[in-house]
């Protein structure tokens, strides 16, 4: 037995109910030494042919009928997974005080008559995987103690009306994964014990004459899915007076007929999505007055007929996604007023009538996402006071009147992405104080106007990203006070002003990636103090003012890779101290000045790589006391001056192949001082193929260097040196006394 979930709903199945054999847990290939299991579908079978302690097991024994050595003191008969095909009658008469037997995996397709004589005592039966086709009025007659019998997973087609009479004590029946067409008035008569669940998924039912459930006052959740009923009429579930729950997705209902739940007010969980419905008729579901959830997604509904939902006070999810929905009336909602889950997601809609979302007062989850709506009517969600998150989105939206979001004053979460939108009016979201999520991404908003966002004191996060901006007012954002992210990426912005930011003290992520800004101005950042992340690469930044990133004590996370600098400036990364890596690589950089540097004293990993740098300068890197890599690959270095490299005590990892370098003297790493490598097995993994290095005395003491584990070629790639009568050798030079 198991639970899944289907959205907010939690259904019941009990697919996986066998019988207590032994298993083989870790075998992954069918067992060779029982064939006849075929296609177990939790563990395989191991072979046993025992008898012990009033158990009787003949696994996998290749039997072809039933054993006539079974033991009369035996309480259980385990005859699974061999080839048996006929169960005679008083196959086990002499077994009188057996409890339990199990026939599964085998090939039975007949059942003689009287075949369980005598077994009085009998509690559970299993017959599950066979090949039996019909069960037969009185084939269980005598099993007064029967308490669970399963058939699962056979090929039955009819069960005759008597088939399970006699049957006073059972619980547990299990009929799912059968051939079954057609169920007959009386079927499940006499079984008053029978539940809470009664199973007969995967059926391929086309029928069910009114009756069919009568006896069965125990069953609480019935399970009808996957099958091929094609209508529900009146008199289809008389009997289940108990019913909380039927499972009827994926059938090929087309037609529910008025009356067809009448006679089940008891229940609360209606599923029938997956059906071919196409228009709700009023009446549809009267008399359910306990029913708490429906499920009518993907179908076909075209229309809903106002009256449709009437009688159902206590509903309070509705879900009627995926259908070909195009317009809702007015009153269609009436007296829902306990829904409080509407989705209305992937349909046609175009238009909601005013009055159409009328009567659902309690309506706090409210999905709309991925319709043909253009425009909402003012007024359409009037009343709806008690909404907590409305998504719109993915729509065809091209405007949101003032007015128009007025009485969702409890609203924390609006989605309006992937619309049409070019302009907000001022007030719009005024009412709005407690909004906390606001995405409006992927429209085509060219501008924020001021008063637009005003008012919105709680709001926590706002996407604007992938619109058409060309900037933003200073004063648009200055309410957000409450602010953690702002995503403003994948716009046009070509500058943004000194305190746009400046009221948005709270704000830990800004995203301004994937614009057109060209630089950025100082103090642009200052009261930005909470600011953990910043997004600034696939710009197309030129120069960053001395003092456009101070503030930014707590930031993490500085992207400023793929832009266009081409120096970086004494100062410019002073309060950055939180910062724990540097990413400058795919820009044009040419200059770094000494003490561009400086502040990064939590830096540990510099990229710099692709750019255009010719020189590294002496204390270039001073104040950078925690960096162990560093990648400067790719650029036009070509001088290393003395000292270029002090204040690292901890580069471990240094990249600068593909370079311009002929020489590398020794004393650029003399301010490293040689520190221990912590365990590692060289103290400095260097890389430099790719450089036109000379054959010279810096060649001899990078040979010195690795004889005595000074360092090592990072990754393993020896570089080489070029000799003007050799040509290129791999660093073989002869050296009369170490290079240094």
């Amino acid at each position: 037995m198991f639970f899944f979930s289907l959205g907010s709903t939690l259904i019941y199945s009990e697919e996986f109910v066998y019988d207590d054999f032994e298993f083989v847990e870790d075998e992954v290939e069918a067992n060779p030494d029982c064939p006849a299991v075929r296609d177990p579908p939790v563990a395989w079978l191991r072979p046993n042919n025992t008898y012990a302690n009033g158990e009787f097991r003949r696994y996998c024994q290749n039997l072809t009928k039933i054993p006539d050595d079974m033991p009369g003191d035996a309480l259980m008969m385990r005859l699974s997974g061999n080839f048996i095909t006929v169960v005679p009658a008083n196959a086990f008469s002499h077994l009188t005080i057996c409890k339990y037997i199990s026939l599964s995996w085998n090939d039975v397709h007949t059942i003689h008559f009287g075949a369980f004589n005598n077994l009085t005592a009998l509690e559970k039966l299993y017959i599950h995987d066979n090949n039996l086709t019909e069960l037969y009025a009185g084939e269980f007659e005598e099993l007064e103690s029967l308490f669970l019998l399963n058939v699962m997973h056979n090929q039955i087609q009819r069960i005759q009306v008597g088939s399970f009479d006699g049957l006073v004590s059972l619980r547990e029946l299990y009929i799912h994964d059968n051939w079954l067409l057609h169920l007959e008035s009386g079927t499940f008569r006499d079984l008053p014990l029978v539940g809470p669940q009664l199973n007969l998924m995967n059926n391929r039912l086309r029928r069910i004459d009114t009756g069919s459930f009568e006896g069965l006052d125990a069953v609480e959740n019935l399970y009808l899915h996957d099958s091929n009923l094609t209508e529900l009429v009146p008199g289809t579930f008389t009997g289940l007076y108990n019913v909380t729950l039927i499972h009827a997705a994926r059938n090929q209902l087309k037609t529910i007929h008025v009356g067809a739940f009448d006679s089940i007010p008891t229940l609360e969980f209606l599923y029938i999505q997956e059906n071919d419905l196409t228009v709700l008729n009023p009446g549809t579901f009267r008399n359910l007055y306990n029913l708490s959830i429906i499920n009518l997604g993907q179908n076909h509904l075209k229309t809903i007929h106002v009256g449709a939902f009437d009688s159902i006070p206590a509903l309070e999810s509705l879900y009627l996604q995926d259908n070909n929905l195009t317009v809702l009336k007015s009153g269609t909602f009436r007296n829902l007023n306990n829904v409080s889950v509407l989705t209305l997601v992937d349909n046609q809609l175009h238009t909601l009538e005013v009055g159409a979302l009328g009567g659902l007062t309690s309506l706090q989850y409210f999905y709309l996402q991925r319709n043909n709506f253009s425009r909402f009517e003012t007024g359409v969600f009037k009343g709806l006071s008690s909404m907590i998150i409305l998504n719109i989105g993915a729509n065809q939206l091209v405007e949101l009147q003032p007015g128009l979001l007025d009485d969702l004053t409890l609203l924390e979460e609006l989605y309006c992405y992937d619309n049409n939108l070019t302009s907000l009016e001022p007030g719009v979201f005024g009412k709005l104080t407690r909004l906390k999520t606001l995405s409006l991404m992927n429209n085509k908003l060219y501008m924020i106007k001021v008063g637009t966002l005003a008012k919105l004191h709680s709001l926590r996060a706002l996407y604007l990203q992938g619109n058409r901006l060309i900037q933003l007012e200073v004063g648009s954002l200055d309410d957000l006070t409450s602010l953690l992210v702002l995503n403003i990426g994948h716009n046009k912005l070509i500058q943004v002003e000194p305190g746009l930011f400046d009221h948005l003290i709270h704000l830990q992520h800004l995203f301004l990636h994937n614009n057109t800004l060209t630089e950025l101005n100082s103090g642009l950042f200052r009261k930005l103090s909470n600011l953990t992340s910043l997004a600034l690469m696939f710009n197309s930044l030129k120069q960053i003012h001395v003092g456009a990133l101070d503030g930014l004590r707590s930031l993490t996370e500085l992207h400023l890779h793929d832009n266009l600098l081409t120096e970086l400036e004494p100062g410019l990364f002073k309060d950055l101290s939180s910062l724990p890596i540097l990413n400058i690589m795919f820009n044009k950089l040419q200059t770094i000045h000494v003490g561009a540097l400086d502040g990064l004293a939590s830096v540990d990993r510099v990229y710099l790589h692709d750019n255009q740098i010719d020189i590294l300068r002496k204390d270039v890197f001073r104040g950078m006391p925690k960096v162990y890599l560093m990648s400067i690959f790719n650029n036009k270095i070509h001088t290393l001056e003395e000292g270029c490299f002090s204040g690292l005590p901890l580069l471990y990892y240094l990249s600068m192949e593909q370079n311009a370098l002929t020489h590398v003297p020794w004393m650029i790493f003399s301010p490293l001082d040689f520190p221990e490598s912590g365990g590692h097995p060289h103290w400095l993994q260097l890389q430099i193929s790719g450089n036109p290095l000379a054959c010279d005395k810096s060649a001899c003491w990078m040979q010195q260097g690795l004889r005595d584990g000074w360092f090592g070629w990072w990754g393993g790639i020896t570089p080489t040196c070029h000799d003007p009568e050799i040509g290129w050798d791999s660093l073989q030079v002869t050296c009369a006394q170490p290079g240094m």
